[in-house]
């Protein structure tokens, strides 16, 4: 098993709330964080702030609902870093807006970065 020192996470919209306390505890355990965000300012900011208590990040440009920005981020980790170990898809879903807190099956986009195998990034997007 990889030390945890020697292992690369991403972490889908962690520009800000849950998705930023997610990467920063990563970070805490010696996790070099990816910081996936769609917004590049709002992404570097993040990474300016893990960066100032000494944690190895950088920004990864990801938008889940465009599929040209997710095989981007796959030839950029693949290139930057050779293989991902974690991936904490932090997306929010929405109901179909008739105010139940039901959300079914199919309000749901099928598009999914399925990660890993040890030093591979695979990409699968599914189709709805």
């Amino acid at each position: 098993m990889q030390a945890p020192r020697d292992r690369i996470a991403l972490v889908t919209e962690a520009n800000k709330g849950i998705g930023f306390e997610i990467a920063r505890q990563l970070s805490k355990e010696g996790i070099r964080t990816l910081i996936g965000a769609r917004d590049q300012h709002r992404g570097q900011t993040a990474v300016a702030g893990l960066r100032r208590e000494d944690f190895a990040s950088r920004y990864v440009q990801i938008d889940l609902t465009e599929l040209a920005t997710i095989t981007g981020a796959a030839a950029d980790i693949e290139a930057q870093e050779g293989r991902l170990d974690i991936l904490i898809n932090n997306v929010g879903i929405t109901s179909s807006g008739d105010g139940s807190r039901q959300v079914q099956v199919s309000d749901c986009d099928n598009r999914s970065i399925a990660t890993i195998g040890g030093d591979r990034f695979r990409l699968d997007i599914g189709a709805r």
